[in-house]
């Protein structure tokens, strides 16, 4: 019965990392999987202040240099395996789509382990058996939608409003 029965929490040690490719060359990033409660709050932090820079109409030259260092500072940390000689080169937009690729990598996974299931027939879609219920999990995401700023998709990430 045991074995049989799928797990309510499956857990794995190994990390596999997320590629990203810049200028053809493949680089890891990041996964969240790696974040210490640290982390969590330090993202959370610097994606709401994030959030409140580019809320505003127009940014002071100030709020400009500090959108840009913050943005580089989130972005530097999560391209752990990018070299900085390669960081240095990226712009501050294609900075946002890392810290974007980032924050969408729960859903990714979630949606992978979802096909996977499907696939192995260990759960269909659609609706449950008579009697049965759907899982509340399945309901809702951690992911962040696209039109969510890098700042609110970091929270949504990290698992705090």
């Amino acid at each position: 019965m045991a074995e049989t029965t799928p797990p309510i929490l499956d857990l794995d040690t190994l990390i596999k990392r997320p590629v990203i490719a810049i200028d053809g060359k493949r680089y890891e990033i990041l996964s969240p999987d790696e974040l210490s409660v640290l982390d969590h709050h330090r993202l959370t932090t610097q994606g709401k202040r994030l959030d409140e820079l580019l809320a505003g109409p127009d940014l002071e030259p100030e709020d400009e240099r500090e959108l840009s260092k913050l943005l580089a500072d989130i972005t530097d940390w999560i391209m752990v395996g990018v070299p900085a000689e390669v960081r240095e080169k990226l712009s501050d937009a294609q900075r946002m789509e890392v810290g974007e690729v980032f924050t969408a990598l729960p859903l990714r996974k979630h949606l992978m382990n979802l096909m996977q299931e499907a696939g192995a027939g260990t759960k269909k879609p659609g609706k449950p058996p008579i009697g049965g219920r759907r899982s509340r999990s399945s309901r809702s995401s951690t992911a962040a939608t696209p039109t969510d700023g890098l700042g609110r998709s970091l929270s949504r990430v990290l698992g705090r409003s």
